[in-house]
């Protein structure tokens, strides 16, 4: 497999809704930053996942993995439903 550079990896990246954000390339194995033009959202990947398996936004395919604010926010919702249920007189 032949060494792609950044400027090669950035014009592949064009046809699809995906940018690079790194300012270092080292190999197609190497993680690299990207961000999806249609939500915005940002991941770690190497090139070859998206080059040769063809894979796209986690986010987007449902596949994104949850921060820590996501799970924040799960639990705070969580604790004002049951408390809401918990304290319902009715």
């Amino acid at each position: 497999m032949r060494k792609f550079t950044l400027i090669e990896v950035r014009e592949f990246l064009k046809s699809t809704n995906i940018v690079c954000l790194s300012k270092k390339y080292i190999n197609n194995r190497s993680a690299l930053l990207f961000q999806c033009k249609k939500c915005d959202y940002q991941w770690k990947t190497s090139f070859s996942k998206i080059h040769n398996q063809k894979t796209g936004c986690p986010k987007c395919s449902g596949n994104a993995k949850f921060t820590m604010k996501d799970v924040k926010m799960f639990l705070f919702f969580m604790f004002f439903f049951l408390y809401s249920v918990l304290t319902c007189t009715e």
